[in-house]
């Protein structure tokens, strides 16, 4: 019975890492639970008048900068629909780049990160990501924290929550839960 349970434990294991691999090379996209949507809306808040933001570029609705330009309004919905837009370019950006299936709370963190600074994963950073060096992804997270060449107090506190969601700590995204 032993080598029966054991024997099903390693089918189980290949037919996991087989439909990994699979999704991964397929370009399946994961895509961010509501949880995490709301702390994105919650960290990057909503304007509905375009702005420069601390690093001189036009910004506006919920962190939109490709398509803000001087003196664009737009409502809470339009901006709903660029942050569903946005997400959607990073969620496919962090899948290709992960080339596996992550936790949704990585998956969620990273994308959050993304959406925050862009197109990041390179070096240390993405072999950390590929490989599951958990300690060095968030390592890599935490040194993002500057705009205009200064430390940002506002980007502290978020790489220090996206770091907090990455290592699974649920209580960051129920304090955010309520942001609608």
């Amino acid at each position: 019975m032993k080598n029966v349970i054991s024997y099903l434990r390693y089918v189980v294991i290949g037919l996991a890492l087989f439909v990994q691999l699979s999704s991964a090379q397929s370009g399946l996209v994961q895509r961010i639970e509501q949880p995490i949507v709301n702390f994105i809306k919650a960290k990057e808040g909503f304007r509905s008048l375009a702005y420069i933001d601390p690093v001189g570029i036009w910004t506006i609705g919920y962190g939109n900068i490709k398509d803000a330009k001087p003196g664009m309004r737009i409502t809470k919905q339009e901006a709903e629909v660029l942050l569903k837009k946005d997400a959607d370019r990073f969620e496919r950006y962090v899948s290709r780049k992960a080339g596996r299936i992550l936790p949704w709370y990585q998956f969620g963190a990273l994308v959050s990160f993304s959406y925050n600074l862009g197109y990041r994963f390179t070096g240390a950073f993405l072999k950390g990501i590929q490989t599951g060096n958990h300690d060095l992804v968030t390592y890599k997270m935490g040194l993002y924290v500057y705009a205009g060449g200064r430390i940002m107090k506002g980007l502290v506190i978020r790489r220090k929550e996206e770091i907090s969601i990455y290592k699974k700590d649920k209580t960051i995204l129920k304090r955010y839960s309520r942001c609608k």
